[in-house]
C-alpha cells in the first residue's frame, strides 16, 4: 500500500514540474520579443492559405525578401504555416517559431535591422485520385516565392532589435507582387511558346505554359524540340 502511495505522488510530482516548465515556457515566450503580421481585406477579402515569412536583414541596400539563400551571406528568417487567415486577424512570431540561420528570435543579436514580412500563397487542388492538396502554384516566376505574382507582402521597415525586452512590432502586408507581363518577342523558327490545359490531376481551370526550343538534328537536319 505504501508503495502504491509513493508511486502516485512521484507521478503527481512529475506532472507538477512538467506542468510548471510548460508554464514558464508560455510565459517566457509571451514576454519576450514578438511580431504580428496582418493584411488588409483591400489584398484578399477572402481567408487565404499558405507559409508566411518573416526576413529580418542588416543590409538595407535592397529588400531582405532577395537576400535569403542557402549561402554564408544568407539573412535571417522564420516561417509558419497559416490556414484560413482572415483579413485583420494577426498571425505571431515569438521565440516559438524557428528560423535559419539562426533558430529562434531570442537568438537574434541586439542592433538595427530591416524587417520585411510576405505570405507565399497556397492553392487548394482537389485531386483526380480523391486527395485534396495545398500547394503554391507556379505563376510564371519559376517557384521563385519572393517574386511570385500575387503573393502579399510589406515594405521594408528598419527597427531597433532587442530580443532580452518584451516587444511587439505590427507588421502589414499592404504590397502584392504584380502579374509577369507576356513576352513581347515573337516566335522564330527555333523558339515557340504554348499554354496547355491540366484538368485531370489539378482540377479545371488549370493550365501549364512552355517555352519550346528547336534544334537541327546533323544527321537528318530536323526539328527537335526540347520544352522547358
Amino acid at each position: 500500500m505504501k508503495r502504491i502511495i509513493r508511486v502516485c505522488l512521484a507521478i503527481a510530482l512529475i506532472m507538477l514540474i512538467l506542468s510548471e516548465k510548460g508554464e514558464t515556457q508560455e510565459r517566457k515566450a509571451a514576454g519576450g520579443l514578438r511580431f504580428t503580421v496582418s493584411f488588409p481585406a483591400e489584398r484578399s477579402k477572402t481567408p487565404l492559405d499558405g507559409r508566411l515569412l518573416l526576413m529580418i536583414s542588416t543590409d538595407g541596400s535592397k529588400e531582405p525578401r532577395t537576400q535569403i539563400d542557402n549561402s554564408l551571406k544568407t539573412q535571417q528568417i522564420f516561417g509558419i504555416d497559416v490556414e484560413g487567415f482572415k483579413p485583420g486577424a494577426s498571425a505571431v512570431f515569438d521565440n516559438r517559431v524557428f528560423g535559419y540561420p539562426v533558430k529562434s528570435l531570442e537568438l537574434v543579436p541586439r542592433g538595427t535591422y530591416w524587417v520585411q514580412a510576405l505570405l507565399h500563397k497556397y492553392e487548394t487542388f482537389h485531386r483526380a485520385d480523391g486527395h485534396t492538396v495545398k500547394l503554391p502554384m507556379d505563376r510564371g516566376e519559376g517557384q521563385h516565392w519572393n517574386l511570385a505574382p500575387g503573393n502579399i507582402y510589406s515594405k521594408p521597415r528598419q527597427i531597433t532589435i532587442d530580443a532580452k525586452k518584451p516587444e511587439s512590432v505590427s507588421i502589414v502586408l499592404d504590397q502584392e507582387i504584380p502579374p509577369i507581363p507576356p513576352p513581347r518577342t515573337p516566335d522564330t523558327s527555333n523558339t515557340s511558346r504554348f499554354r496547355a490545359r491540366n484538368s485531370r490531376n489539378f482540377g479545371e481551370g488549370r493550365s501549364t505554359s512552355a517555352l519550346v526550343y528547336y534544334y537541327l538534328t546533323d544527321s537528318r537536319k530536323i526539328r527537335t524540340p526540347i520544352i522547358r
